[in-house]
């Protein structure tokens, strides 16, 4: 009987580390930075994005969806990865993977990621 609740608190305990590591590779809600020229939100949800950069002036909006992945590299820095797939007028299809170094952390201003050296700050 011993053995049998050893068992089962092992699979129960494997079963939450996989569930917490699922959920620390993936992102939800709104990021934002403002830059230089312009201001970009990340906007996420499941494995999607969106990212919306929008010009100081307020002129120009360009908002673009991707899938994306947490991952680490081989020196276990942690990294995401933007996917896009665009189809063209023949049906073609071309798929766009961009990758960047990643973090994430809280700070005094709240929680952030830091995607290729930019701070986003969670809205």
């Amino acid at each position: 009987m011993k053995k049998l609740f050893s068992v089962i608190a092992v699979a129960l305990l494997t079963l939450a580390l996989g569930f917490s590591l699922v959920a620390c590779s993936t992102l939800s809600g709104t990021y934002s930075a403002s830059g230089l020229l312009a201001d970009t939100t990340y906007e996420f949800s499941g494995n999607n994005v969106k990212v919306i950069t929008t010009s100081k002036s307020g002129s120009t909006t360009v908002e673009v969806n991707y899938t994306y992945k947490v991952d680490k590299d081989d020196q276990g820095n942690e990294t995401i990865t933007f996917t896009k797939v665009t189809k063209n007028n023949d049906g073609d299809t071309t798929t766009t993977e961009t990758t960047y170094s990643f973090n994430r952390g809280k700070d005094n201003d709240g929680e952030y990621i830091v995607i290729d050296g930019t701070t986003y700050y969670k809205k």
